[in-house]
């Protein structure tokens, strides 16, 4: 019996496999007759929302929301004490015969100060609210400068011909260098590292090409100068330090081009620096130079008078505290204890006035069409809210639709 039960489960299937050999289609169901693109139509109705035959009113209520009046509100804006709200109910007609969704919103939201902020809130037809505040917008505005100097380092090792004069460094933009260039006197800084290391600094223009060192003895006519440097093609730039030292190797008069190497070392130089800063009183600022692209060394800055702004000496961080106008210094320190110095103006104006637009009440509210009783009209319930500890004032302009 089992295997004539068998038998017949293969017959069928056969046969089954059979017929999908022999004809075009196969299916267990029936196709419909339409083409196939109708099958994806959608029978439903979209609620159009082109604004037509509506119409909003804004009243308030002077009874923390009890009650509402029938006037309109004609002005939203005003002071609103800590703790306190104002409620407000919008009413929507809908005087067409077909339903609409619209959203409600609310025209420049403003704030005099960037610490206030304000709560909008809704209590019917849903339960929802949000803060808004101003502290994102008041920022300050700057302009930056290129300062044009490259610094050079001089060193040598208790050279008693060096240590009795004065030195200088010639210079030039091209490649005639000798003792009618241009010359600057250098900068004493004292012992480095070593303690017979006399270590000396000066400011050359950006466009540099060429220097020597050059001592005169104070107490004869006597002086001594070392071989021209190339120092373009030693590295120096506005970002790039190099220390020059005494190797010896004299050639021609006594101590006369004198050889010298040379090394990059990390010096107190800044390429860029702000020209002026503008900050709203209720606003902040940065003066975030960038090291190894805008100076060398170690950065901070101080202020000139810390009754018009503070200023985060590590961070540069300004902090207005009342309306002038003051000094910002921006100071590096180099590696050998040297530092440069440069400042900018720091003008606070008045605060400067926050503001939110297009805030939203509610979105995609179905308003029904009318009835033969006249128009439908949906109404939205919302408030202005102060949670701070202090009194705010704003300014709202309108409440309006949108589709």
């Amino acid at each position: 019996m089992k295997k004539s039960k068998f038998a017949i489960v293969i017959a069928l299937g056969l046969v089954l496999c059979l017929l999908c050999g022999v004809t075009t289609t196969f299916s267990w169901f029936s196709r419909p007759k339409e083409e196939s693109g109708d099958t994806l139509k959608w029978s439903g109705q979209y609620k159009i929302s082109n604004g037509q035959n509506i119409s909003i009113k804004t009243v308030e209520s002077n009874d923390d929301g009890a009650t509402f009046g029938d006037n309109a509100v004609t002005n939203f804006s005003g002071s609103l004490q800590a703790g306190k709200r104002r409620y407000f109910c919008t009413e929507i007609s809908n005087a067409g015969d077909t339903e609409q969704s619209v959203s409600l919103f609310i025209d420049q939201l403003k704030f005099n100060n960037a610490s206030d902020s304000l709560y909008i809130g809704v209590n019917s037809p849903l339960k929802t609210y949000k803060k808004y505040s101003g502290s994102a917008s008041a920022e300050g505005t700057a302009t930056t400068v290129q300062n044009n100097k490259m610094r050079v380092y001089f060193q040598h090792k208790g050279v008693s011909y060096w240590d009795s004069g004065n030195i200088s460094v010639y210079y030039s933009n091209s490649s005639t260098l000798d003792e009618k260039s241009s010359h600057i006197d250098v900068n004493y800084i004292g012992y480095v590292g070593d303690p017979q290391a006399h270590t000396y600094y000066v400011d050359l223009p950006s466009d540099t090409q060429q220097i020597f060192f050059k001592a005169k003895d104070n107490s004869s006519s006597a002086f001594y100068r070392t071989q021209n440097q190339n120092v373009k093609s030693h590295g120096l730039s506005t970002t790039q330090s190099l220390v020059y030292y005494l190797t010896g190797g004299n050639t021609g008069s006594p101590y006369y081009n004198a050889a010298v190497g040379s090394s990059k070392v990390t010096g107190a130089n800044i390429a860029t620096s702000y020209g002026s800063i503008i900050v709203p009183l209720n606003g902040t600022f940065t003066a975030s130079l960038t090291s190894g692209l805008d100076y060398t060394g170690t950065m901070k800055y101080y202020a000139g008078s810390n009754s018009c702004f503070s200023v985060d000496e590590n961070t540069g961080v300004i902090t207005p505290k009342s309306i002038g106008t003051s000094k910002l210094y921006m100071k590096v320190t180099g590696t050998f204890g040297d530092s440069y110095q440069l400042e900018c103006s720091v003008t606070v104006t008045s605060a400067k006035e926050i503001n939110q637009e297009n805030v939203p009440i509610v979105t995609n509210l179905e308003i029904k069409p009318k009835t033969l009783d006249g128009p439908m009209v949906s109404k939205v319930y919302w408030y202005i809210k102060n949670e701070s500890s202090s009194t705010i004032t704003y300014t709202l302009d309108d409440v309006y639709i949108s589709l």
